[in-house]
C-alpha cells in the first residue's frame, strides 16, 4: 500500500467530539438570568455559558464527529 493511500484513509476517519470527563458543571442564576458555569480543573479556569451554549456542549457526547 502506498503512503498516499494510507494518508487518505487516515484523513477520512471520523473524529469523535466529546466533552472531557473532568469538567464540572453548575447551573447558577444571576440577576434573574440562568447561566451554566463550567469549571476546568486542569486549566483552573471558569466559563460562563448561556443555556443555548450549554445545550450545544451537551451534544458533544461522542456520538457526533467531524
Amino acid at each position: 500500500m502506498s503512503s498516499a493511500a494510507s494518508l487518505t484513509t487516515a484523513n477520512r476517519r471520523p473524529i469523535p467530539l466529546q466533552v472531557r470527563d473532568d469538567l464540572i458543571f453548575e447551573r447558577i442564576e444571576f440577576l434573574g438570568v440562568s447561566y451554566w458555569v463550567v469549571k476546568d480543573p486542569v486549566g483552573l479556569k471558569y466559563f460562563r455559558l448561556q443555556p443555548e451554549q450549554f445545550h450545544v456542549l451537551q451534544l458533544l457526547n461522542g456520538d457526533r464527529h467531524l
